[in-house]
């Protein structure tokens, strides 16, 4: 009995140790890919407000309609419904990744800046498909956190942030992406493209700046 109670231990023990060696060895992977990432800061904006205000001193009733306007804001951004329907991953794990105004143009299927992005997110998946491959990570994990599924570029945010972000500004709606792989990827496309770079976490409901 002894033995059959140690041998379950040891089991248990062993599990924990894979697992926390997996972990470790999936963040490794993951901070390869892009390299060196230090000069890119990602800033979590708390009060997602039009005109890029803080939160007013004053009234309850001021300081209410602010944060219902920052609110309305937040929840301007519209997913891809095709892509989102398709996708045949982890449902509600998504996110976007909106470009200024100024990179915006007319015809998206011909513009170069598009083909830009396509390239971009294509290699990042790739490299990623390689890790996996060569590491061996999914056989293990899962969760999927190092899996990225289909995209799609357009228009998908309404509302507007500064002078710099509204209706008219270009976007990446990403689905069945992790939080962390969105961080990753926004960093690889703001050191890319050397512009701020807003994003949409869809799994944590949070909006960031990468500048």
């Amino acid at each position: 009995m002894k033995n059959n109670t140690y041998t379950q231990i040891t089991m248990k023990q062993a599990f924990k140790s894979n697992k926390n060696n997996l972990r470790a060895h999936t963040a490794r992977v993951l901070k390869k890919l892009i390299g060196n990432e230090e000069h890119v800061s990602i800033n979590e904006i708390r009060y997602f407000h039009p005109n890029r205000r803080t939160m007013p001193n004053g009234s309850h009733y001021t300081r209410g309609g602010f944060l219902h306007e920052c609110h309305l804001n937040s929840n301007s951004f519209s997913l891809d419904e095709g892509v989102n329907f398709e996708q045949s991953g982890l449902v509600g794990r998504c996110g976007m990744i909106v470009f200024s105004k100024d990179s915006n143009i007319a015809e998206l299927d011909s513009s170069p800046f598009v083909n830009e992005i396509e390239t971009l997110i294509e290699t990042f998946k790739q490299q990623i498909s390689d890790n996996i491959k060569r590491r061996t990570i999914l056989k293990h994990n899962t969760t999927n956190s190092v899996f990225v599924g289909k995209y799609s570029i357009g228009n998908y945010f309404h509302g507007r942030y500064g002078e710099n972000y509204d209706a008219k500004s270009l976007c990446v709606s990403i689905n069945d992406i992790s939080s962390t792989l969105l961080i990753k990827l926004a960093k690889m496309m703001c050191k890319e493209f050397r512009q701020e770079i807003l994003i949409k976490d869809f799994n944590t409901n949070k909006i960031y700046l990468a500048i």
